[in-house]
């Protein structure tokens, strides 16, 4: 486990550092991603849910920058808002987590789409709309079993 805390931290230093944003993005992005690892750490033991969540926001976080894609940051910033808001409601509302995948797959959608044209763009479109409505009817379906 503290090999995780560890590598998770590095994680969040290389995409915060290496990230290309300007200073006051970097600030603000690497807080948020030190916010969501000290609450993966100190936070509810029994959700270890925001933990897991860290790699995939870092390497979003860099991967945005890199690209310079600031529409993609701002639907980044509306996640990891989400993220913080699912984090501190009581009891977790589940049906909200559904919410966050279109939200980051569309950051993530951002990231792909500066670089690609025709037909390449339209098969990174498509298949991450197919891969954000998977996640989310799973996650529908999660909580109509009621295990959310």
């Amino acid at each position: 486990m503290t090999l995780l805390w560890v590598g998770s931290f590095v994680l969040i230093l290389f995409a915060v550092l290496f990230s290309g944003w300007p200073s006051p993005w970097s600030g603000v992005g690497g807080a948020l991603l030190f916010g969501l690892w000290l609450w993966g750490m100190f936070g509810r033991p029994q959700e270890p849910r925001i933990f897991r969540l860290l790699p995939g926001h870092a390497l979003l976080f860099f991967a945005l920058g890199r690209t310079g894609t600031r529409c993609g940051l701002y639907l980044w910033l509306a996640a990891m808002a989400l993220t913080f808001a699912l984090a501190s409601a009581k009891p977790w509302v589940r049906p909200l987590w559904a919410i966050l995948w279109p939200v980051s797959l569309a950051a993530l959608h951002a990231v792909g789409a500066t670089k690609l044209a025709g037909a390449a763009f339209w098969a990174w479109t498509s298949g991450l709309a197919l891969a954000g409505l998977a996640l989310t009817v799973r996650e529908g379906r999660t909580i109509l079993r009621g295990k959310g």
